[in-house]
């Protein structure tokens, strides 16, 4: 594995520790389902960009 990966796996685990810990504190609003669900998505797109823009060889 390159540098690059391990990084964009790094910031992908601190991304999602950031999003799960706001859906924590938002929890006694009805915002929680929104920010899972439209997290969820923007997370899952995050991921595969950053993914695919480390291992690609330019």
């Amino acid at each position: 594995m390159n540098t690059r990966f391990i990084a964009a796996m790094l910031g992908l685990v601190l991304l999602a520790g950031v999003w799960l810990g706001f859906a924590y504190l938002m929890r006694d609003t009805g915002l929680a389902g929104g920010i899972l669900g439209w997290g969820l998505i923007g997370y899952l797109l995050t991921a595969y960009w950053a993914l695919i823009s480390a291992v690609e060889k330019k």
